[in-house]
């Protein structure tokens, strides 16, 4: 029986000493955190002020060891999208209702909650693996 206790003791104590390493390593979680925050506002306030002085100067490009800096556009997204009719028109009926799809955003704007019910299929999530997730109050 003294062996079952000290084996409960030392699970006890083990979980005790578990509780006090996650609650350091949230301690020091946090702590990186706030410090990426400010590193990352004050990287932000450089490549603006970069920016800035490379636009005025109309310097396109500049090098510095390994590392450049380069006035650039971004590049849009393009979004295609296909004429259901035409599409239909090119397509066996089968194989239209096989490839559409409808926007639940724009259903709503014409059928009521009742009728899409109706007519929805949900399909749900596939379960994933359980991880972690760490908030930091405001």
């Amino acid at each position: 029986m003294a062996r079952i206790r000290y084996k409960l003791k030392t699970t006890e104590e083990q979980a005790a000493g578990a509780k006090q390493h996650i609650e350091e390593s949230l301690k020091a979680y946090y702590d990186i955190s706030e410090e990426v925050s400010i590193l990352t506002a004050k990287l932000r306030e450089l490549e603006q002020s970069m920016y800035q002085e490379m636009k005025e100067f109309s310097i396109d490009k500049m090098m510095l060891d390994k590392i450049m800096a380069e006035r650039y556009t971004p590049k849009g997204r393009v979004t295609n999208i296909v004429d259901p009719a035409g599409y239909q028109a090119l397509v066996s009926q089968s194989e239209f209702y096989d490839s559409i799809s409808v926007s639940l955003t724009k259903a709503k704007k014409y059928l009521s909650g009742k009728q899409l019910e109706k007519i929805t299929t949900v399909i749900p999530p596939e379960p994933k693996e359980e991880t972690i997730k760490i908030t930091i109050a405001e």
